[in-house]
């Protein structure tokens, strides 16, 4: 099993000077849930060295699909803050998997000899594959809902795998379908949420000239929660 990694960048909150402190929701029992995302890119860039024009074709895919660990987790809603109290983390394991291809065509900008072969490579791909982990995603509460951070970022268990997907600074909001208010009402709560992202700015080929980009992110996601209950010790006079 490989060590745990944070899949998303934690968001600072900062208490203004009278701020209300954080909302508690109690502490709730995670007895399912899922995160499943796929990513898919392509891209076409050039770079000019002077000598050669080389021309980058490349495309993959980036998939997760990620199951909820068995945990008790402290709530808060609070918004704009983390929604699970502490470290704002909630700890998956499961399958990632990357492949990603490049295809390099050259083209001579000078006659003759005098600047030799090109020089440009397609990257090391060799770690692309599919790998298990562990992977913990930060929660944010937005208005009376939760959703994730963001996507989930490239992965660091597959290396060398390249990708031209920014993954890290895509912008992909996902918040739940339900209202937090559930967990004021009712003892077991279910959350769970959908976002696409069909941007081209979020894929970047190699090449210091984009030529035609092109990319899609899907993520979707769910938690069941049970309430713990408190058990209070009876004092006997």
């Amino acid at each position: 099993m490989l060590a745990p990694i944070a899949a998303l960048a934690a968001l600072a909150f900062i208490a203004l000077p009278g701020t209300a402190s954080a909302d508690s929701l109690g502490t709730w029992k995670v007895v399912g849930g899922h995160i499943d995302q796929t990513n898919g890119w392509k891209t076409v860039s050039q770079h000019d060295d002077g000598c050669w024009t080389t021309t980058w074709r490349d495309s993959g895919t980036a998939d997760a699909s990620l199951a909820a660990k068995d945990q008790k987790l402290a709530l808060q809603d609070r918004v704009g803050g983390e929604f699970v109290k502490g470290d704002g983390l909630v700890a998956y394991e499961g399958d990632v998997s990357q492949d990603s291809q490049y295809s390099l065509r050259y083209s001579r900008d000078r006659p003759g000899d005098q600047c030799g072969p090109p020089i440009e490579s397609a990257p090391d791909t060799s770690g692309c594959g599919t790998a298990n982990g562990e992977l913990d995603v930060s929660f944010l509460v937005t208005g009376d809902q939760a959703e994730p951070e963001g996507a989930l970022s490239k992965f660091g268990w597959l290396d060398p795998c390249p990708s031209d997907s920014t993954l890290s600074n895509l912008a992909l909001a996902a918040p739940s379908q339900e209202s937090l208010r559930k967990f004021r009402r009712k003892d077991e709560v279910r959350l769970s949420g959908q976002a696409t992202n069909d941007s081209p700015k979020y894929a970047t080929g190699p090449g210091t000239d984009q030529i035609d980009n092109a990319q899609h992110t899907y993520i979707e996601w769910s938690l069941r929660f049970k309430k713990v209950r408190q058990h209070h010790r009876r004092h006997h006079h």
